[in-house]
């Protein structure tokens, strides 16, 4: 069963889409438009009747809900429905959302309410496919005192995940964590994306390379993309290689 990406274009890179239980990372520097790939992930989700889970370290709620709604999507009608749940790691003990985090450098802490999360809503919604987006793991993978304990949570997740249909979407910033951590995490994952921008004659080029992508085929070069009014898009079927 293949999942969607939602971003125009962009399944036709991954042989018409991600495998349920796919963990996918999305590295690179900021503002290169990884938060709204992993908008248009959920939202193509929603569409299809699966339960999505936000885990927002990045941006208060509001503004993801914002984000979800640019793209022509009303979360608020989805939580309503118990098919969307947006995690507030952002506010930092101050959040008036049902699902926060008072320490969101606490792995324990998150591990327990991602926990009380999944069991809440398989009740509400059983036997029904998931996407989790965690934006991002740059946060508590340069905060928390032993990162070792954030990378065996994610392997827990990944020897679970697949079982239950879900899978996981996962933001990584360039150079906001150890090197060795990142290995860590790109290791753990079945698909590896690099997203980059570039001036060149005077426009901005940006640039999304599927680095690795596991027991599928994919295109082994870079991509232009475009950010537009309705997300991410393939910028068209000439692509060129492009050196960074």
């Amino acid at each position: 069963m293949r999942l969607s990406s939602g971003i125009p274009n962009f399944d036709k890179l991954v042989d018409q889409g991600f495998l349920v239980g796919s963990f996918i990372l999305l590295y690179g520097p900021p503002h290169v438009g990884k938060s709204i790939f992993c908008r248009q992930f959920l939202s193509e989700g929603l569409k299809d009747g699966e339960i999505c889970i936000y885990i927002s370290y990045d941006q208060h709620p509001d503004d993801v809900r914002e984000g979800f709604s640019r793209l022509g999507v009303d979360p608020t009608v989805y939580e309503s429905a118990h098919k969307l749940i947006i995690v507030d790691c952002f506010t930092r003990g101050e959040s008036s959302e049902k699902d926060s985090l008072k320490q969101p450098d606490d792995v324990d802490e998150l591990n327990a309410l991602l926990n009380e999360v999944f069991q809440n809503l398989s009740k509400k919604r059983a036997g029904i496919g998931g996407r989790i987006v965690f934006d991002s793991i740059s946060l508590p993978l340069s905060t928390v005192a032993s990162p070792n304990d954030l990378v065996s949570m994610i392997h827990s997740f990944k020897r679970t995940f697949p079982h239950e249909q879900k899978s996981m979407m996962m933001v990584m910033h360039e150079g906001m964590q150890d090197g060795k951590f990142e290995s860590q995490i790109s290791h753990a994952m079945d698909v590896l994306i690099d997203m980059r921008s570039k001036e060149e004659q005077n426009r901005m080029r940006r640039v999304i390379w599927i680095k690795a992508a596991h027991n599928i085929k994919h295109s082994l070069e870079p991509h232009e993309y475009e950010i537009t009014a309705n997300g991410l898009a393939i910028a068209g079927e000439n692509y060129g290689y492009v050196l960074f």
